[in-house]
C-alpha cells in the first residue's frame, strides 16, 4: 500500500507504541554511570617573608598548584509511584495507542473502500461505454437512411440535421466516458501502489456481483467502526490525564543512591579509602504555584468532556473496538469515567 494517508497513520501508530514503552520505563530505576578526569589549577598565592622596612614588606610568591581528580561513579534514582501519576500516564498512552490503531484501521478501510468504489465505477463506465458504442452504430445507420431519404426528396433537411446531432452527441458522450475510464484506471493504479502506465484493465460488459446488505443490522455494529473505537479510546486517554494532573497536588517521593571512587591518582582510584556512597529518600512538594495545578486539572477535565461529546454518552459495558490484532491486547478498554 503506497497510500500516504495509510503510511502516515502507520507512523503515528508506531510513535504511540513508543510513547507507551517510554511511559512504562518510569516504573523502574534510572541508573547512570559517570567517568571523569579533571585537572585544575589555583591562582598564584603570596607568602610574607623577611622583615618590614620603611618601603614596605618583602614578599615571595609560590607557583600555582595543579591538581588532578579522577572520578568513577554510579547513580540510581527511582520515583515511587505513590499517587498513581506514572500508572495513569501509562494508561493514557495505552488508550492513545489503541486510538492510533483505530486511525490506522480507518485509513486502511477508507483506502480499500475507495478502491472498491473506483473499480465498480470503472465497470459501470465499461457498460455505459459499450451501450454508447452500439448507439453510435445505430445513429450512424439512421443518419445514412435519413440522408438517402433527403436525397430522394421524401425527407426534410431538419431530419438530417437532427440525425447528425444525435450521432455527434453520442460520440461526445462516448469520448467523455473513455476519459472517465482512464481516470478511474489511473486511480486504481495509485491505490494499489503501481505506476498508472503499468496497469491496464481489460474492458468487460458485465457488472460484478455486489454482496447483499441485510435490511436490519444490530446497533452494536457501530462499536466495530474504527473511527468510533478511536474516539472512545481518546476519551479514555483524556480521562487518565485528569489523574495525572491531580497527582501533582501531592508530593513526589523518590529514592536516590550514589556510589563513587575519587582519587588524585588513577592507580589508587579503586582503593577503599577513596570510596564513598550515599542513599536516601527525596520528598518534593510544590508550596505555591498561583493555581497552575488547578488550572491544569480543569483543562484536562474540559478535554475529557470534549472527547466524550464527540462520541456521545459512554457505554457502561466493555467496548468491542477493533478486530485487528493489537500489541496492546492487555490494555483495559473499560468506558472512561471522570476521576
Amino acid at each position: 500500500m503506497s497510500n500516504q494517508n495509510v503510511i502516515a497513520a502507520e507512523a503515528q501508530y508506531r510513535q504511540a507504541l513508543s510513547l507507551v514503552s517510554g511511559a512504562r520505563s518510569q516504573f523502574f530505576p534510572q541508573i547512570t554511570a559517570n567517568v571523569s578526569s579533571t585537572r585544575s589549577q589555583n591562582a598564584l598565592t603570596a607568602e610574607v617573608s623577611g622583615a618590614t622596612t620603611g618601603t614596605g614588606t618583602n614578599q615571595a610568591t609560590t607557583p600555582a598548584q595543579t591538581r588532578t581528580s579522577d572520578r568513577v561513579s554510579l547513580s540510581a534514582a527511582w520515583e515511587l509511584d505513590v499517587w498513581g501519576r506514572i500508572r495513569r500516564t501509562v494508561e493514557s498512552d495505552k488508550a492513545a495507542a489503541i486510538a492510533s490503531e483505530g486511525d490506522l484501521a480507518n485509513a486502511l478501510l477508507s483506502a480499500q473502500a475507495m478502491l472498491v468504489q473506483s473499480y465498480l465505477q470503472l465497470r459501470a463506465t465499461d457498460t455505459d461505454l459499450d451501450l454508447y458504442e452500439h448507439s453510435i452504430v445505430s445513429y450512424a445507420r439512421a443518419l445514412t437512411i435519413t440522408q438517402n431519404r433527403y436525397d430522394a426528396g421524401v425527407a426534410q433537411r431538419t431530419d438530417v440535421t437532427q440525425a447528425q446531432g444525435q450521432l455527434e452527441s453520442a460520440r461526445a458522450a462516448a469520448f467523455d466516458l473513455a476519459v472517465t475510464r482512464h481516470t478511474l484506471e489511473h486511480a486504481i493504479a495509485v491505490l494499489i501502489g503501481r505506476p498508472p502506465s503499468e496497469l491496464t484493465i481489460a474492458r468487460t460488459n458485465t457488472l460484478p456481483d455486489v454482496p447483499e446488505t441485510p435490511a436490519l443490522v444490530p446497533a452494536t455494529l457501530l462499536e466495530r467502526r474504527p473511527d468510533i473505537a478511536a474516539a472512545e479510546r481518546r476519551a479514555a486517554a483524556a480521562n487518565a490525564q485528569i489523574g495525572v494532573a491531580r497527582a501533582a497536588y501531592f508530593p513526589d517521593l523518590s529514592l536516590t543512591g550514589t556510589g563513587c571512587y575519587e582519587s588524585n591518582e588513577f592507580s589508587t582510584l579503586f582503593r577503599v579509602p577513596n570510596r564513598f556512597w550515599s542513599l536516601g529518600p527525596n520528598l518534593a512538594q510544590t508550596i505555591f504555584d498561583a493555581g497552575a495545578i488547578h488550572a491544569q486539572v480543569k483543562q484536562n477535565i474540559a478535554a475529557y468532556d470534549f472527547n466524550v461529546a464527540t462520541i456521545g454518552k459512554p457505554s457502561s459495558r466493555p467496548s468491542r473496538t477493533l478486530k485487528t490484532t493489537s500489541r496492546l491486547s492487555s490494555c483495559s478498554r473499560r468506558s472512561p469515567k471522570p476521576r
